[in-house]
């Protein structure tokens, strides 16, 4: 193995960067040992004297992170009893659906939609809805949301306000707005990064959303600020 880097460090920063989204779905220690079978099954990978010891680093880091990623994936599809190529991405339909819980520190789903997602999960394992309200929660209180961002998704998503509404309150343009609704809500995007629960997916929620009793935006809370 290359003397250039420090593999101990590698495969701590390679388990700190999965544990951000799955440290439920494996043990650190775990994480770490499947970093450490990367790393010895790629020894082209490490073994490269004409790469930049911190370039390498670097790659060494995202590459054994993302191995780690994908095996943390399998296991929770394991153990929320679907497939692993099933898993949907996080979107702004997550986010209007878990949202109103986190921020009103309930474990119910919203009244519109308990029903059907108690027929959805699978209440063995505590149900979808239980995992998709930990990642939101975990992404709520770390993805770094400013105190003014907070208040902005709460007014959104929480307390069903309009963009113009907002705008109005804020004697702020609807652009302005809508730009930091984007920002602020790609915040909770990106940190959640991972796929989100099984039958809680964007499709599903969209369809809810647009149901839902006294619905004041046909298409959804998200729709408006999507593309």
């Amino acid at each position: 193995m290359s003397e250039q880097i420090n593999l101990e460090s590698i495969v701590r920063a390679a388990v700190k960067r999965a544990s951000e989204h799955h440290w439920r779905d494996m043990s650190r220690e775990d994480m770490s040992q499947e970093a450490w079978l990367w790393i010895y099954d790629h020894p082209n990978r490490v073994e490269r004297e004409d790469k930049d010891p911190d370039l390498l680093a670097y790659n060494l880091i995202r590459e054994a992170g993302d191995h780690v990623k994908t095996i943390a994936m399998k296991e929770r599809a394991h153990r929320l009893g679907y497939e692993a190529s099933d898993q949907y991405s996080y979107g702004c339909a997550q986010i209007a659906l878990a949202l109103p819980a986190v921020v009103s520190g309930t474990t119910e789903p919203p009244a519109w939609a308990q029903q059907e997602i108690a027929q959805r999960t699978d209440p063995s394992e505590g149900g979808n809805w239980l995992a998709l309200l930990a990642d939101m929660t975990q992404a709520w209180e770390k993805s770094g949301l400013t105190e003014q961002q907070r208040e902005l998704l709460t007014d959104y998503y929480c307390e069903d306000m309009t963009q113009e509404e907002i705008a109005d309150m804020l004697n702020v343009t609807h652009q302005t707005v809508s730009n930091r609704l984007k920002a602020a809500t790609r915040k909770l995007i990106d940190y959640l990064g991972g796929p989100a629960p099984q039958d809680l997916d964007e499709e599903w929620i969209e369809t809810r959303l647009r149901e839902r009793p006294g619905a004041r935006r046909p298409i959804g809370p998200y729709a408006e600020i999507t593309g």
